[in-house]
């Protein structure tokens, strides 16, 4: 709606065919979440797997290619990334329009208990919209602080550099949270607790894994794969590559701390996930205005990876017994 607003605010200054695209990623974005909810609440883990893997390549190969074909110009990579996401929901239409009718329950089912039913996923899911919300709010802050403290140019390089390699953990971890999502909801709902806490802790020891190896990797062939970067990304400066490390430990919390929140999903304590998400973007805010302009922008990646160990840690905190049972279950 804000978009639509404000597109309509700056057509006379000619910003309209911006804000459109703005518009158009901002649906494929919804339409991707839509789709993978319809697939996580089907318990497809592995279709859902393959999915979020080829959108996060289409994420990535699709804006270069616009760059590529069209000219560097940010609306084009805009444009790339609404591409990336609309294309498989699309697709998942195509081949399953004549089963959408399953979407449509109130045309043939009772009314009050269709009522009912939408009424505990609204108290369940409004608390998980806000969360989310306020997750995306962490990004949007580092980027206006540095922007505001220093300059556009920086603030661009800042942004591109870290979704980039956001992107390449959205790759590796992402897809395999999404997949453990839904057979951890469903076993602890079906009273299967010893199961959903065994699937949680695989779940969690598969990302510690996978980020060793990367980390290890990254530490013996540093300097080949900023080169690499810098082939995506050429107006990188060489001087940014001490932000490499401290980006990828930031974005592989944040990914981490989607499985450590999970006892708070299986409580249905969602309210409190919300709380302690304004906790962490808290400090995202002091972190960047005490310390961006004394340090530079290595202050924001480390307060990204503050903000994310705060969350993390407080999960661990108000899910301690939960965290227990890892343990025993070992």
């Amino acid at each position: 709606m804000i978009l639509v607003i404000g597109s309509l605010l700056v057509v006379k200054n000619q910003k309209f065919i911006l804000t459109s695209i703005g518009l158009a990623l901002f649906l494929a974005l919804c339409s991707f979440q839509f789709l993978s909810a319809i697939l996580r609440s089907q318990l497809r883990p592995n279709t859902i797997i393959v999915v979020t893997l080829l959108q996060s390549l289409l994420g990535i190969f699709l804006p270069l290619l616009l760059l590529w074909l069209l000219g560097l110009k940010y609306k084009y990579l805009l444009l790339g990334l609404a591409g990336s996401y609309i294309a498989l929901p699309l697709l998942f239409l195509a081949f399953n329009i004549d089963r959408f009718n399953i979407l449509w329950p109130i045309l043939s089912e009772d009314r009050h208990n269709y009522k009912l039913i939408l009424s505990e996923f609204f108290g369940y899911g409004f608390p998980l919209s806000l969360w989310f919300g306020i997750s995306l709010l962490l990004p949007f802050f580092d980027r206006y602080f540095i922007k505001y403290f220093y300059s556009f140019e920086i603030t661009g390089i800042y942004a591109s550099f870290t979704d980039l390699v956001i992107r390449i953990f959205s790759v590796l971890l992402f897809p395999l949270t999404l997949a453990a999502h839904p057979r951890i909801m469903s076993a602890w709902n079906n009273n299967d607790k010893s199961g959903a806490i065994t699937l949680w802790r695989q779940a969690l020891q598969y990302q510690i894994i996978i980020f060793i190896i990367l980390i290890a990797v990254l530490y013996h062939l540093a300097n080949r794969i900023f080169d690499l970067i810098m082939l995506i990304l050429p107006d990188l400066n060489p001087s940014y590559s001490f932000l490499l490390f401290p980006i990828l430990i930031g974005g592989f919390l944040w990914q981490f701390a989607l499985l450590c929140h999970k006892p708070l999903e299986m409580d249905q304590r969602t309210g409190l996930m919300v709380m302690l998400m304004l906790v962490a973007l808290i400090f995202n805010l002091l972190g960047n205005i005490i310390y961006l302009p004394q340090y530079g922008v290595i202050a924001t990646a480390y307060t990204y990876i503050a903000s994310a160990s705060v969350y993390i840690l407080s999960n661990i905190y108000f899910s301690w017994k939960k965290f227990k049972m890892i343990f025993k279950l070992s």
